[in-house]
Protein backbone atom coordinates (compact mmCIF):
# COMPACT_ATOMS: atom_id res chain seq x y z
CA UNK A 1 0.00 0.00 0.00
CA UNK A 2 2.86 2.08 0.91
CA UNK A 3 4.46 1.65 -2.15
CA UNK A 4 1.52 2.05 -4.13
CA UNK A 5 1.40 5.68 -2.76
CA UNK A 6 4.60 6.82 -3.42
CA UNK A 7 4.15 5.72 -6.68
CA UNK A 8 0.86 7.23 -6.86
CA UNK A 9 2.36 10.51 -5.92
CA UNK A 10 5.70 10.57 -8.43
CA UNK A 11 3.33 9.77 -11.19
CA UNK A 12 1.40 12.90 -10.05
CA UNK A 13 4.15 14.79 -9.28
CA UNK A 14 5.84 13.91 -13.29
CA UNK A 15 2.47 14.77 -14.20
CA UNK A 16 2.27 17.88 -13.47
CA UNK A 17 6.02 19.12 -14.69
CA UNK A 18 4.84 17.81 -18.07
CA UNK A 19 1.38 19.85 -17.83
CA UNK A 20 3.63 22.68 -17.45
CA UNK A 21 6.29 22.31 -19.85
CA UNK A 22 3.30 22.06 -21.94
CA UNK A 23 1.58 25.09 -21.21
CA UNK A 24 5.00 27.25 -21.37
CA UNK A 25 5.59 25.84 -24.92
CA UNK A 26 4.74 27.61 -27.77
CA UNK A 27 4.04 24.45 -30.41
CA UNK A 28 4.69 26.60 -33.38
CA UNK A 29 7.62 28.29 -34.92
CA UNK A 30 8.87 29.57 -38.30
CA UNK A 31 11.67 27.29 -39.48
CA UNK A 32 12.75 29.65 -42.42
CA UNK A 33 11.24 32.91 -43.78
CA UNK A 34 12.20 34.70 -47.19
CA UNK A 35 11.44 37.48 -49.27
CA UNK A 36 12.02 38.99 -52.78
CA UNK A 37 10.86 42.06 -55.03
CA UNK A 38 9.41 41.33 -57.94
CA UNK A 39 8.42 43.92 -60.55
CA UNK A 40 5.16 45.01 -59.27
CA UNK A 41 4.87 43.12 -55.88
CA UNK A 42 6.76 41.69 -53.06
CA UNK A 43 7.04 38.15 -52.32
CA UNK A 44 6.94 36.47 -49.01
CA UNK A 45 8.04 32.43 -48.44
CA UNK A 46 7.99 30.65 -45.04
CA UNK A 47 8.15 27.00 -43.57
CA UNK A 48 6.38 25.99 -39.99
CA UNK A 49 7.12 23.50 -37.73
CA UNK A 50 3.43 23.33 -36.29
CA UNK A 51 2.36 20.70 -33.59
CA UNK A 52 -1.23 22.17 -33.42
CA UNK A 53 -4.59 21.25 -34.78
CA UNK A 54 -4.93 24.45 -36.08
CA UNK A 55 -2.53 27.46 -36.54
CA UNK A 56 -3.58 31.37 -37.02
CA UNK A 57 -1.05 33.72 -38.92
CA UNK A 58 -0.77 37.21 -39.45
CA UNK A 59 1.37 39.09 -41.93
CA UNK A 60 2.54 42.47 -40.91
CA UNK A 61 4.47 44.80 -42.72
CA UNK A 62 6.36 47.93 -42.12
CA UNK A 63 8.52 51.09 -43.29
CA UNK A 64 10.43 51.97 -40.79
CA UNK A 65 11.22 48.44 -38.79
CA UNK A 66 9.39 49.28 -35.93
CA UNK A 67 5.90 50.09 -36.54
CA UNK A 68 3.86 47.34 -37.82
CA UNK A 69 0.10 47.03 -39.91
CA UNK A 70 -1.23 44.16 -40.18
CA UNK A 71 -2.21 43.32 -44.24
CA UNK A 72 -3.23 39.77 -43.82
CA UNK A 73 -4.48 37.08 -41.61
CA UNK A 74 -5.53 33.26 -42.14
CA UNK A 75 -5.85 30.15 -40.24
CA UNK A 76 -4.30 26.77 -41.14
CA UNK A 77 -4.75 23.26 -39.88
CA UNK A 78 -1.83 20.85 -39.40
CA UNK A 79 -1.84 19.23 -42.65
CA UNK A 80 -1.33 22.58 -44.25
CA UNK A 81 1.08 23.25 -42.36
CA UNK A 82 3.20 20.95 -43.15
CA UNK A 83 3.72 22.70 -46.93
CA UNK A 84 5.72 25.43 -47.52
CA UNK A 85 3.57 28.95 -47.53
CA UNK A 86 3.53 31.82 -49.86
CA UNK A 87 1.74 35.46 -50.02
CA UNK A 88 2.16 38.66 -52.66
CA UNK A 89 2.21 41.34 -51.37
CA UNK A 90 0.66 43.98 -54.39
CA UNK A 91 -0.35 46.69 -51.99
CA UNK A 92 3.11 47.48 -50.62
CA UNK A 93 4.55 50.95 -51.60
CA UNK A 94 7.33 50.41 -53.91
CA UNK A 95 8.72 53.37 -53.87
CA UNK A 96 9.55 53.42 -49.98
CA UNK A 97 13.31 52.03 -50.66
CA UNK A 98 12.97 49.73 -47.67
CA UNK A 99 9.58 47.20 -46.84
CA UNK A 100 10.12 45.30 -43.23
CA UNK A 101 7.64 42.40 -42.76
CA UNK A 102 7.53 39.54 -39.74
CA UNK A 103 4.84 37.01 -38.92
CA UNK A 104 2.90 36.70 -36.39
CA UNK A 105 1.94 32.53 -35.23
CA UNK A 106 -0.56 31.99 -32.52
CA UNK A 107 -2.72 29.07 -31.58
CA UNK A 108 -6.43 29.63 -30.13
CA UNK A 109 -5.74 30.25 -26.57
CA UNK A 110 -3.81 33.16 -27.24
CA UNK A 111 -0.19 32.18 -27.19
CA UNK A 112 1.89 34.29 -29.70
CA UNK A 113 5.08 33.72 -31.56
CA UNK A 114 7.29 36.65 -33.72
CA UNK A 115 8.93 35.62 -36.47
CA UNK A 116 12.43 37.10 -37.04
CA UNK A 117 12.01 40.25 -39.02
CA UNK A 118 13.15 40.53 -43.00
CA UNK A 119 13.36 43.21 -45.11
CA UNK A 120 13.22 44.26 -48.93
CA UNK A 121 15.19 46.37 -50.71
CA UNK A 122 12.95 48.14 -53.29
CA UNK A 123 14.94 50.71 -54.86
CA UNK A 124 18.51 50.64 -55.89
CA UNK A 125 21.29 48.90 -54.85
CA UNK A 126 22.05 48.08 -50.83
CA UNK A 127 22.18 45.68 -47.89
CA UNK A 128 20.24 45.59 -44.69
CA UNK A 129 20.88 43.38 -41.55
CA UNK A 130 18.00 42.18 -40.48
CA UNK A 131 19.41 39.63 -37.45
CA UNK A 132 21.79 38.30 -35.00
CA UNK A 133 20.92 35.41 -33.48
CA UNK A 134 22.05 34.30 -30.63
CA UNK A 135 23.34 37.44 -28.83
CA UNK A 136 25.60 35.85 -26.64
CA UNK A 137 27.70 33.29 -28.82
CA UNK A 138 29.20 30.00 -27.54
CA UNK A 139 30.09 28.22 -30.88
CA UNK A 140 28.18 30.05 -33.94
CA UNK A 141 25.89 32.86 -34.77
CA UNK A 142 23.21 33.16 -37.72
CA UNK A 143 23.24 36.89 -39.27
CA UNK A 144 19.99 37.57 -41.81
CA UNK A 145 20.81 39.62 -44.35
CA UNK A 146 18.80 41.15 -47.18
CA UNK A 147 20.40 42.22 -50.58
CA UNK A 148 19.02 43.87 -53.32
CA UNK A 149 21.45 41.76 -56.05
CA UNK A 150 24.27 39.29 -56.28
CA UNK A 151 26.90 41.03 -53.92
CA UNK A 152 29.69 40.83 -51.61
CA UNK A 153 29.83 42.31 -48.00
CA UNK A 154 32.33 42.28 -45.24
CA UNK A 155 32.26 40.74 -41.80
CA UNK A 156 34.75 42.32 -39.69
CA UNK A 157 35.12 41.20 -36.27
CA UNK A 158 36.94 43.73 -33.65
CA UNK A 159 37.59 43.52 -29.95
CA UNK A 160 37.03 45.31 -27.21
CA UNK A 161 40.55 46.59 -27.18
CA UNK A 162 39.32 48.23 -30.56
CA UNK A 163 41.77 45.18 -32.79
CA UNK A 164 40.64 43.52 -35.87
CA UNK A 165 40.65 39.87 -35.14
CA UNK A 166 39.08 38.67 -38.61
CA UNK A 167 38.13 40.42 -41.97
CA UNK A 168 35.62 37.34 -44.37
CA UNK A 169 34.42 38.70 -47.22
CA UNK A 170 31.02 37.25 -47.66
CA UNK A 171 28.90 35.98 -50.54
CA UNK A 172 24.81 37.50 -50.46
CA UNK A 173 22.25 36.28 -53.01
CA UNK A 174 19.32 38.60 -54.03
CA UNK A 175 16.84 38.14 -51.47
CA UNK A 176 17.36 36.90 -47.62
CA UNK A 177 20.69 35.95 -46.96
CA UNK A 178 21.78 33.55 -43.66
CA UNK A 179 25.04 33.51 -42.91
CA UNK A 180 26.47 31.17 -39.96
CA UNK A 181 29.34 33.11 -38.25
CA UNK A 182 31.96 30.72 -36.30
CA UNK A 183 33.00 32.11 -33.43
CA UNK A 184 34.33 28.98 -31.37
CA UNK A 185 38.19 30.51 -31.55
CA UNK A 186 37.16 33.57 -30.27
CA UNK A 187 38.14 34.07 -26.49
CA UNK A 188 35.82 34.62 -23.94
CA UNK A 189 34.41 38.73 -23.46
CA UNK A 190 32.61 41.62 -25.80
CA UNK A 191 32.94 41.91 -29.21
CA UNK A 192 31.64 43.63 -32.37
CA UNK A 193 30.82 42.56 -36.00
CA UNK A 194 31.18 45.41 -38.50
CA UNK A 195 28.93 44.78 -41.91
CA UNK A 196 30.19 46.67 -44.51
CA UNK A 197 29.05 46.70 -47.97
CA UNK A 198 31.06 45.95 -51.54
CA UNK A 199 31.87 49.50 -52.02
CA UNK A 200 33.61 49.04 -48.16
CA UNK A 201 30.42 51.19 -46.15
CA UNK A 202 29.93 50.25 -43.03
CA UNK A 203 25.77 49.28 -43.00
CA UNK A 204 25.56 48.10 -39.08
CA UNK A 205 27.62 47.54 -36.51
CA UNK A 206 26.14 44.62 -34.12
CA UNK A 207 27.77 43.92 -30.15
CA UNK A 208 27.92 40.43 -29.03
CA UNK A 209 28.87 38.32 -25.89
CA UNK A 210 31.09 35.17 -26.69
CA UNK A 211 31.03 33.12 -23.80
Amino acid sequence: MKKALVFLLYFLSFSTILLAQVDTTIPVRIVSIDALARNNYNKLTWKTACFLEYANFEIQRSYDGSNYISINSFTADRLRCLQPFDYSDYSADQMAGRVFYRLKVGDKVGRVYNSKIISIITQGHGIEVNSFVPTIVSGSADVSISSSENDDAVFTIINAQGVIVSAQKIKLNRGVNTIHLSAGYLQPGKYWLSVSNSKNVIIRTISFLKQ
